[in-house]
């Protein structure tokens, strides 16, 4: 049964290289958009990621208590945050993430497997997928900004959730 499987293997190995090819190309590409523009794009696509990979959680953890630090505590442990600060209790200031860089050179599964390459363009769109679930998971608006990027450089990846 093995033997049958690896050629199905290498193919799809070999699409998912075309397709991170293709990836990487549109990234260079949006990377030279102004700055709106980029920052637009590339949060509609975290979005899109949020609805198709946490979202379904996100929402039966509202669904299941009102208090905020118990929807957040929650959250940490489904989605496998390692890191989660949270300042003031009601009404929350700001919600850090971290991701320690260790052996995963970024949050995206895109990067972590191999598919793309880390870039800083790639940021803006986990900048989109934090704030899509947290605007749901807090029940109002929310501004994200990036602090620090393994992208940059940085020893690890910082978000900053602020709710409106």
């Amino acid at each position: 049964m093995e033997g049958k499987s690896d050629p199905l293997i290498k193919i799809l190995k070999s699409q998912l290289s075309h397709a991170g090819g293709w990836i990487n190309t549109i990234l260079q590409e949006i990377a030279a958009l102004d700055e709106k523009t980029k920052v637009s794009l590339l949060e509609k696509t975290g979005r899109y990621c949020a609805e198709c990979h946490s979202m379904a959680t996100v929402k039966r953890i509202v669904k299941e208590t009102k208090d905020m630090q118990e929807r957040i505590k929650r959250l940490k442990e489904q989605l496998h945050f390692p890191e989660m600060k949270v300042k003031g209790k009601d009404p929350i200031e700001s919600i850090t993430l971290e991701y320690p860089k260790m052996d995963q050179p970024c949050i995206c599964p895109l990067v972590q497997y191999g598919v793309v390459d880390l870039n800083t363009t790639l940021c803006e769109c986990t900048r989109g997928w934090i704030k899509a679930n947290f605007e749901v998971l807090l029940e109002q608006p929310v501004r994200v900004t990036i602090e620090k990027t393994a992208a940059f450089g940085d020893d690890r990846c910082r978000f900053k959730v602020y709710p409106a």
